[in-house]
């Protein structure tokens, strides 16, 4: 995973066993060749693509279970490193698939894999999310589509 930005760019680094932290480009960086741990994981789990949270209200995850589940930002541990806190809950063989930082009013687009293996979206309204909002580490509630949603991103109202 790699990531580019100003120092003080603040992203949502998470991992596939469903923990995460907030922290600023700035605390990640080493003056070591061989580069810096910053994450703590199991040998089964996988760093995922870290998330700006510039101007975000909303943090939301997706779990391979097709479970949502959306929180307030406030509710975030900004650390410099280590395992970080949970995310969302998960049972086990479960994992954290994808994670999004959503501002005020904005919608969720959900991506993933419909019959015959058909790419198929679907666009989840900021009003529409309000029932997945709740606390960190929960276990959410199943996505309101007839597909694998495997990954989330925003959608800026126009």
């Amino acid at each position: 995973v790699m990531c580019a930005a100003k120092p003080d760019s603040t992203y949502l680094f998470s991992s596939s066993g469903g923990y995460g932290f907030i922290a600023p480009l700035k605390h990640l960086v080493s003056r070591q060749k061989a580069g810096k741990a910053f994450m703590t994981l199991n040998e089964e789990n996988i760093v995922l693509q870290p998330v700006n949270v510039a101007g975000g209200s909303l943090i939301v995850a997706l779990g391979s279970n097709g479970k949502l589940l959306s929180f307030p930002i406030s509710e975030m541990k900004k650390l410099s490193g280590g395992k970080g806190v949970i995310i969302l809950g998960l049972n086990e063989g479960e994992t954290l698939t994808d994670t999004a930082v959503l501002p005020e009013g904005a919608s969720l687009q959900i991506s993933g894999t419909g019959r015959g293996s058909k790419p198929t979206q679907f666009l989840l309204k900021w009003e529409e999310l309000q029932p997945f909002v709740s606390h960190r580490a929960r276990r959410g509630m199943r996505a309101p589509v007839k597909f694998k949603p495997e990954k989330i991103e925003p959608k800026l109202p126009i």
